[in-house]
């Protein structure tokens, strides 16, 4: 960033002088923001900040704490390791570049050890920008396929071959509202084998467009259905991939599936997954730390 100690020493500073109630201020120009805190919980000042660039903040692991103080003028970056005490951080931007203006950041995530609990807290979601074109006979803005809303129709018969059907149906459609489907097929099918088929038809589909809808498989009860999702998502080998699989290595109980997260990332030659090997130097697990240590050094 060519920032050096001096220039954080005059970003950052107490909150001395702040009036009692002064509450949250924050006003973001390009990519440095200023704030002004007094006791505001974390959470809320991340909120704000992805409220103003227009990003979405998940949080994985706990945030608890308030901050009091002035950051002042500070690149994001900067800005969220000072707010967070140093916890690890991955970006995912926009790669269209469609607004000049703007920050070019959709998504952040924010990392802390929580083996096994660590469920992501989405703080801060941008709104969704009006779809162009003529609104569906219902008022949604958004107009479903019919061969997706006849496999969604099979879904809630009920039995599992009709939502084994369906899984293979919506795999077909495989447009917008059939992927994000399948997602949720993954996250809440009470049979396994439904949740692996959704999974399977996700993975073939694969891309970007797959990513969110992979993740919902990465707290499944099913430690093999993990280890497969966590392969589907390093296949992608893109930004939002890489942050999810952030989620593994701070998340994920089964060490054997953090050591397979370190290993994909590994492969990947970009400051976020170099960002999340460094944090697993610090694993429970020794030899998880010491394969992400050969992989940093390897570089």
């Amino acid at each position: 960033m060519g920032c050096g100690l001096v220039w954080l020493c005059s970003c950052f500073a107490p909150a001395d002088g702040l009036a009692a109630d002064s509450g949250l201020k924050m006003s973001v120009e390009g990519d440095r923001v200023t704030v002004e805190s007094r006791g505001t919980p974390v959470t809320a000042v991340l909120a704000e900040l992805g409220r103003q660039i227009d990003a979405r903040v998940v949080l994985i692991g706990a945030f608890p704490e308030t901050y009091s103080g002035r950051i002042i003028a500070a690149p994001i970056p900067e800005a969220l390791e000072h707010l967070t005490s140093g916890a690890a951080m991955v970006f995912v931007h926009d790669p269209s570049g469609a607004d000049p203006e703007a920050t070019g950041i959709v998504e952040v995530r924010l990392y802390r050890y929580a083996i096994g609990r660590a469920e992501p807290v989405v703080v801060s979601q941008p709104e969704q920008p009006a779809t162009s074109g003529p609104p569906a006979e219902d008022g949604n803005a958004r107009m479903v396929p019919e061969s997706t809303r006849i496999a969604l129709e099979k879904y809630a018969e009920g039995p599992v071959s009709a939502r084994l059907d369906s899984v293979h149906a919506l795999e077909s459609s495989a447009d917008e509202t059939a992927i994000s489907a399948l997602g949720q097929i993954l996250r809440d099918d009470e049979d396994v084998q439904v949740r692996r088929r959704a999974l399977d038809a996700l993975r073939r589909i694969g891309g970007e467009r797959a990513v969110p809808a992979l993740e919902q498989g990465l707290g499944d009860e099913d430690r093999d259905l993990r280890g497969v999702v966590v392969a589907a998502l390093a296949e992608t080998q893109t930004e939002r991939s890489v942050a999810s699989l952030g989620q593994v290595i701070f998340g994920e109980p089964d060490g054997e599936l953090r050591l397979l997260a370190v290993s994909f990332l590994a492969e990947h030659e970009s400051e976020a997954a170099r960002a999340l090997l460094e944090a697993a130097t610090q694993d429970p697990e020794g030899w998880v730390r010491e394969a992400a240590s050969d992989a940093l050094g390897s570089r």
